[in-house]
């Protein structure tokens, strides 16, 4: 996926990531409940890196919280927002052991992701040229968990991705945990 990071680029991810840590309680919630639920994280789950993929960040079980130092910006509203994006995702692994190989399981995830991480805010659709005043924020996430389960391995097109998000829909749009809870 990535190269470790380097420069200037990569010192200013670092940064940005050191801030989100001491500062943004919604990591902070992620990083609570994933210790709660058995799956302790810390700061070195987070790394920066060149990525050579058209993408913010990535979750990997193995490797952690991967954010692509280059499509940052300097931007610590981005950043934040990824790095709760992929806990997410590393919670939901954490906490309902994700098959990412059946879609049902990745769209949830995904479906949760994009809903809690700010993915579909206003402003950020608005950047994005999406002007839906009536349910934007449900048809944001339903686009972004599209997107990204059709970038999965085993999806056989776009019909499998739509029935397998469609089918979770419901029961992953309305699962705010671990924000329910906090």
């Amino acid at each position: 996926m990535a190269a470790p990071h380097d420069g200037a680029e990569g010192a200013a991810c670092q940064a940005m990531i050191e801030r989100a840590l001491a500062s943004s309680a919604a990591v902070r919630t992620l990083m609570r409940a994933m210790e709660r639920a058995g799956c302790p994280v810390d700061r070195a789950f987070f790394s920066c890196e060149r990525c050579a993929q058209e993408c913010q960040g990535g979750y990997d079980r193995a490797r952690g919280v991967i954010l692509c130092q280059q499509h940052m910006q300097n931007s610590r509203s981005l950043i934040e927002a990824t790095m709760v994006h992929e806990l997410v995702h590393a919670y939901d692994d954490c906490r309902a052991h994700v098959d990412w190989t059946d879609l049902k399981h990745h769209a949830c995830t995904e479906i949760r992701a994009a809903n809690l991480s700010g993915d579909c805010s206003f402003s950020q659709e608005f950047a994005r040229g999406n002007f839906n005043l009536r349910a934007q924020q449900q048809k944001c996430v339903r686009r972004r968990a599209e997107l990204s389960v059709a970038m999965n391995p085993t999806s056989q097109g776009s019909k499998d991705v739509k029935d397998a998000v469609a089918a979770v829909w419901r029961h992953c749009y309305n699962d705010r945990a671990p924000f329910d809870a906090a």
